[in-house]
């Protein structure tokens, strides 16, 4: 029913990256990999600073057997974080 809901929306509006992310993850725990792998690029596509964003494609990618990408993705992952943490930080 929610990848329904957010089909919808992103038939509404397509550039919004929360809706790809959101059914990415409902497709995660349905366990269909390649279509949550699908909306995760597109999530990080549109919007390229959203650490769970990557996190989660890496996890999907190592699920498929792609290593050397889920590598990529979780290093950018910590990157994100590593920025995150900085910036919160700064007195």
């Amino acid at each position: 029913m929610a990848i329904e809901q957010y089909k919808k929306v992103i038939k509404i509006k397509p550039e919004y990256s929360y809706a790809h992310y959101n059914m990415g993850c409902a497709y995660i725990s349905m366990g269909k990999y390649s279509k949550a792998k699908y909306e995760l690029y597109a999530a990080t596509d549109l919007k390229n600073t959203e650490p769970d964003f990557h996190y989660n494609l890496a996890l999907v990618l190592k699920k498929l057997n792609k290593e050397k990408e889920a590598k990529k993705y979780l290093e950018y992952y910590n990157k994100l974080m590593e920025q995150t943490y900085v910036q919160g930080n700064n007195f």
